[in-house]
C-alpha cells in the first residue's frame, strides 16, 4: 500500500485498487497500469 501511495504522489495519478487485485510483480503492475493510464491520457 505504501508503494501505491508513493507512486500516486510521485506521478500525480490516482491508482484504483481494483486494477491491482492480481498484481504480484513490478512487471504485472506495469501491465495493469498502462491500459488505465492510456484511458485517462494519451497512449503511453
Amino acid at each position: 500500500m505504501d508503494l501505491l501511495m508513493m507512486l500516486e504522489d510521485r506521478f500525480d495519478i490516482s491508482i484504483p485498487i481494483n486494477i491491482l487485485l492480481d498484481v504480484r510483480t513490478p512487471a504485472q503492475l506495469l501491465e495493469s497500469l498502462i491500459p488505465y493510464l492510456e484511458n485517462i491520457n494519451e497512449p503511453v
